[in-house]
């Protein structure tokens, strides 16, 4: 079964013109300025030009500076911006790619069984591996932390059994088995359920998460087709898809080296935002924590979030969204062991948009070398909602313990949620290089 879709230029641009309008347009494709963090360097205002000869990443600094970043010092440069399409396609390797608008009354998507073509925003056709999708979600809300909310939501029901197919019906069920064809010319998906054979329309689906399963019965696949490899790079264009890359290259037009759509051409100034992972730097929110403790200020415990604020929304501050970091709320301390690779640890720390106008907490960073006793690193003035996020910088040379804590201020534990934003252990040396 093909994708029975107009294929031509200006079908595209007409379907594109035709998404529903509550989302808003685009925002122009000229280069704006963000933070550019980069590993054993100040941080600057900068906006994207491109990449290098030397395959350096190139920004245009204040004054008419030219700044180059090796991709692995790099840590992020800018923030993402907000999806602007109701309906996405979610890969294992950290793709969040927003799907073109349905053309002649046909899905702009079709599920096989071992493949799903799909037509994407800006991206055009792909043919993608099932094994290689996690979610297809479908008219999200334009709000974006109810889009995250209804993401996680429907993940996290999928991981009681992940090796099957799970559709979120619009009135909140989900019905698990074997998806085995949906979308493009069909206005249904076919399930083979445990209840039987069922066919779902596509108006009633809300959201599918995949099987990490083959749904093929060739599952000989070679170990290269099922292996999901950490991006180095994660692109965020104006549309709000985010692309994960191996490496970039090109002029005036990146040549993308993604792992799940081939090559991509993308203009520098469709390019919203650059996190990035690499040998100098590790985010906390990857490394699994030694302890944790939350004295509850009455009888409501917190847990504390990776990538995420302490109410499961994604990390928002000064209304800019956080890909990596910590959400932790009062009070709390969360402890991580060293080995002695990294030698500064980095983060802002501040309120998160969500405590709207409440919360007030006083923010700590403690090292401990070997048996002896912690000692304070870093601490905050009295944070506060609105504020803006404060920089942390702690030398962690000879440190073998790292702890965070959060504590209460001047209103108790009223909203007290704390984003530790882009927290992270750095290499700043030449000795401690990969």
């Amino acid at each position: 079964m093909k994708l029975a879709i107009a294929r031509s230029t200006a079908a595209a641009l007409i379907a594109s013109a035709l998404a529903p309008s509550a989302w808003g347009a685009a925002p122009a494709a000229t280069p704006t300025d963000g933070d550019l963090i980069v590993v054993g360097a100040e941080v600057e205002s900068a906006s994207f030009s491109g990449v290098a000869d030397s395959g350096e990443l190139e920004f245009a600094g204040a004054h008419g500076r030219t700044l180059k970043a090796p991709c692995d010092r790099l840590v992020r440069w800018s923030t993402p911006a907000v999806a602007i399409g109701p309906d996405e396609v979610h890969l294992r390797d950290g793709s969040r790619l927003r799907l073109a608008a349905a053309w002649a009354d046909a899905a702009p998507w079709s599920i096989e069984l071992k493949t799903v073509q799909v037509r994407l925003h800006e991206l055009g056709e792909h043919d993608i591996a099932r094994l290689r999708l996690q979610a297809m979600l479908f008219r999200l809300p334009p709000d974006e932390v109810a889009q995250q909310r209804t993401i996680d939501d429907l993940l996290g029901r999928h991981a009681a059994n992940p090796a099957a197919d799970l559709v979120l019906l619009d009135n909140g069920d989900t019905i698990a088995g074997a998806l085995v064809e949906a979308g493009g010319p069909l206005d249904y998906a076919a399930l083979n359920a445990d209840f039987g054979d069922v066919r779902i329309p596509l108006e009633r689906i809300r959201g599918i998460a995949f099987s990490d399963d083959d749904p093929s019965d060739a599952a000989a696949d070679s170990p290269a087709d099922r292996r999901i490899l950490s991006p180095k790079l994660l692109l965020g264009l104006r549309n709000g898809s985010r692309v994960a890359a191996r490496s970039l290259a090109g002029g005036e037009r990146l040549i993308v080296k993604t792992m799940s759509l081939g090559d991509v051409t993308i203009p520098p100034a469709d390019v919203a935002s650059i996190q990035a992972r690499g040998a100098w730097h590790a985010y906390l929110s990857d490394i699994e924590a030694a302890s944790y403790q939350h004295t509850p200020y009455l009888d409501l415990d917190w847990p504390h979030r990776n990538d995420r604020c302490v109410l499961g929304g994604p990390l928002r501050v000064q209304e800019r969204t956080y890909l990596k970091g910590l959400g932790l709320h009062s009070a709390s301390r969360l402890s991580f062991r060293l080995d002695g690779r990294f030698e500064l640890f980095s983060a802002a720390v501040a309120l998160d948009d969500a405590a709207r106008g409440g919360g007030s907490v006083v923010c700590r960073v403690l090292t401990r070398r070997g048996d002896g006793p912690w000692q304070e690193s870093f601490a905050s003035p009295v944070l506060r909602s609105g504020d803006q996020p404060t920089p942390i910088a702690v030398d962690l040379n000879g440190a073998d313990e790292l702890a965070l804590t959060v504590e209460y201020a001047d209103r108790g534990d009223e909203r007290d949620y704390v984003d530790w934003l882009d927290a992270r252990l750095e290499r700043t040396g030449p000795a401690g290089g990969p």
